[in-house]
This record gives C-alpha cells, sequence and structure tokens, in this order.
C-alpha cells in the first residue's frame, strides 16, 4: 500500500487536479473530448511508469529481507494503481460537469466499500497483505463498474491539442509532481521515524489511531474541494481577493460545523473504533490522539486555501510549501520521537500541518493584494 499511496500522490493527484483546472474551460465547446482524450493518454503513460516502480519496489524490499517478492502480490499492486486510475479519471470528468451531489456520493459509496471488502478478507485470510489489496480492487471494480453504466456518451478521440494548450498543461502539473511526492513523505516519515525508538505494538496502534483520526476529515476536506475547484476554475471577472473571501464565508463555517462533530466524535469514541476492527491489540493512543485530530483539521482547512493557489495557477507555492512542511516534519519528529514517542509523531504531525495552514493563508493574502492593488492601478 506504501508504493501504491507514493505513485498516486506522484502521478495521479497532479493530473486530476490539473485535469479540474482545465476541462471546466472545455465544458462547452469543441475541444472537451480533445482534453479528455490527452488526459486519459497522461493516464496511460503513468500506467507504464507504475508498472515498472511497483516491479522495482517490490524486488528492493525483497533485497532488503523486509517483504518476499510474490508474483501475485505484484500483479494486484499494479492492477489496484490501475483501477485506482481509472476511477479517478472518470470522477474527475464527473466533477468537471459540475455533478457534486453524484461525485461525493460515488467517492463516499467507494470508501465504505474498500474498507468493508478489505476488513473482511482481512480477517478471514489471517491477516495478509494480499487481503487488503484483493478488498481494495474489489471495492474500486465495483465503482468502476457503476461509473461506466453512468458515464455519458463519450468517444475517444485521436486528436491533439495545441502546442500552447499541452504547454499549459505541463506547466502547470510540473510543481504538483514535487508536492504529491513531499507529501507521501509527510504520511510514511512519523511511522517509519517512531519504528526506531519504539517496538512495532506501538507504531501499530499510531497508525491505527492515525487512519481513524485523518480519513473522516479528509472525505470530508475532500467532498468541499471537489465541490470548489470547478467553480473556481469557472469563474471569471472576479479579482482574487474579492473572489477568496466570497468562498471562503461560504465554505468555513459548514467545513468548522462539520468538523467540531467529527472531532467529539473521534476523541470519545476511537479507541472504541479501533478496538472493534483491529482488536484489542491497537487499542490504545487516548494521550495523543487530539493532537491528530487538530493536525488533520488544519490539513484538510489548508487543502480549502490551497484551491485558491491552483485557481490562480501557482502551483509553483504550492510544491514549495510542501518542500518546506516535509523537512519540517521529519525534523520535528525525529526530535520529539526521542522522548514522547508516539505522543511526538502526533505533536510533530499537528505543527507541520499548522505550519501549512498559515503559509497557505499568507500566500493567499499576498497574492490577492498584489493582484488587486495591480487591477486597481
Amino acid at each position: 500500500m506504501v508504493v501504491i499511496s507514493l505513485l498516486t500522490n506522484l502521478f495521479l493527484n497532479p493530473l486530476y487536479q490539473s485535469s479540474l483546472s482545465l476541462i471546466p474551460q472545455q465544458v462547452n465547446n469543441a475541444k472537451k473530448n480533445v482534453l479528455k482524450s490527452t488526459l486519459y493518454t497522461l493516464k496511460k503513460e503513468s500506467n507504464i511508469k507504475a508498472f515498472f516502480i511497483i516491479l522495482a519496489f517490490l524486488l528492493v524490499l525483497d533485497f532488503a529481507n523486509i517483504l518476499e517478492f510474490r508474483i501475485h502480490l505484484f500483479f494486484f499492486s499494479f492492477i489496484l494503481y490501475k483501477l485506482t486510475a481509472d476511477r479517478g479519471l472518470e470522477l474527475t470528468v464527473i466533477d468537471s460537469e459540475e455533478n457534486f451531489i453524484l461525485s461525493s456520493e460515488l467517492r463516499l459509496l467507494e470508501e465504505v466499500l474498500k474498507f468493508s471488502f478489505a476488513g473482511l478478507l482481512f480477517f478471514i485470510f489471517a491477516k495478509s497483505v494480499e487481503s487488503i489489496l484483493i478488498g481494495y480492487t474489489l471495492g474500486f471494480l465495483l465503482i468502476i463498474v457503476i461509473l461506466q453504466k453512468l458515464r455519458k456518451g463519450y468517444t475517444k478521440t485521436k486528436n491533439s491539442l495545441n502546442v500552447k494548450f499541452n504547454s499549459d498543461i505541463k506547466n502547470f502539473i510540473k510543481p504538483l509532481y514535487i508536492s504529491g511526492f513531499m507529501l507521501w513523505i509527510i504520511n510514511i516519515s512519523d511511522r517509519i521515524i517512531l519504528g526506531l525508538y519504539s517496538d512495532t505494538a506501538i507504531v501499530g496502534k499510531y497508525s491505527a489511531n492515525y487512519a481513524i483520526c485523518s480519513f473522516p476529515i479528509l472525505v470530508l476536506a475532500g467532498t468541499l474541494t471537489t465541490i470548489l475547484y470547478p467553480k473556481f476554475f469557472k469563474s471569471k471577472n472576479n479579482t482574487y481577493i474579492s473572489y477568496f473571501k466570497k468562498n471562503i464565508k461560504y465554505i468555513l463555517p459548514i467545513y468548522i460545523f462539520s468538523l467540531i462533530g467529527i472531532s467529539i466524535f473521534i476523541n470519545f469514541y476511537g479507541s472504541t473504533i479501533t478496538r472493534i476492527f483491529l482488536g484489542s491489540n491497537f487499542q490504545g493512543g487516548s494521550e495523543y490522539i487530539i493532537w491528530l485530530i487538530l493536525g488533520y483539521i488544519f490539513y484538510g482547512t489548508s487543502l480549502i486555501f490551497e484551491s485558491f493557489l491552483l485557481k490562480s495557477n501557482k502551483t509553483n507555492y504550492i510544491s514549495k510549501i510542501y518542500s518546506i512542511i516535509s523537512v519540517l516534519n521529519i525534523l520535528l519528529t525525529f526530535i520529539l520521537c526521542s522522548f514522547l514517542y508516539a505522543e511526538g509523531a502526533a505533536i510533530a504531525t499537528f505543527i507541520t500541518f499548522l505550519v501549512q495552514l498559515l503559509l497557505n493563508i499568507l500566500i493567499n493574502l499576498s497574492l490577492g493584494i498584489a493582484k488587486d492593488t495591480a487591477l486597481a492601478s
């Protein structure tokens, strides 16, 4: 799952973010199918790269005696990545056409199916890695079948976009590859570093609490940004700061109100959920769970502010922010884990995402003021 997460952050998320910025501009004209075809071509290219990266990753794990290389494990890993790519692009097209309710329902259904199948097979087949991969694969397959039924007469075309348009895509997407890789580093570094100071039982409990705290908040933030992205990219004739203020006033109250409910629920029942799904061996962590909740609240909020940077094509700022906070996260985790252990990793996550949010706010405000000043003059 680690390599799937890396490939998703490195190849797929930047592709979908760029498509969200460009597809809405073409929804009502003849370039619509041309653009979608171009995105499908880019996805196929990423599949080829992913094939060799997954193979290399599993061979390295085998060489390091971490995980024995098994051909079926490689097969399921690649299939899972390909299905992730297929369903992601289909959902992106639905997003671009502003079918927000349908898109949100499908994303929520996808998560329920993935975790239901993975959890069921995990216990049936003696808690093996393959059971999780197969469970996720079954969840993705069902979603893709549903998407195929819902998809509106998309016809592939061999046409290509003009040079300038392709150049715009590349300029937009390049910094997002960097930010995707840095986010992956942040997501795995705390558990790796914690493992240097603690035993596997503590790392396992921390990972379980990390997943339970992050999942509902990321689903909420993802749903809101799904709605926001196409609207942002379609907006015209608005100064940056006025558009920023208008949408923040609309979206933040909904987000904050939802977060309060999620945070209270996780704080009181997170440990119980862990025990139900993973067993009593993974229960614990009440002393640091609040840091993880607050950290992901800040991260989810920063995604909303990040939307405005995507809106203004300032993806270079996004990559710089993720580069800064990834280094910060590693340093903080090393320092704090040395004497606070799992709580130190949680506090490092909290500080990292707080800094990310502050940087996003500061950059948004500085760009907005500068742009409005230029327009006024």
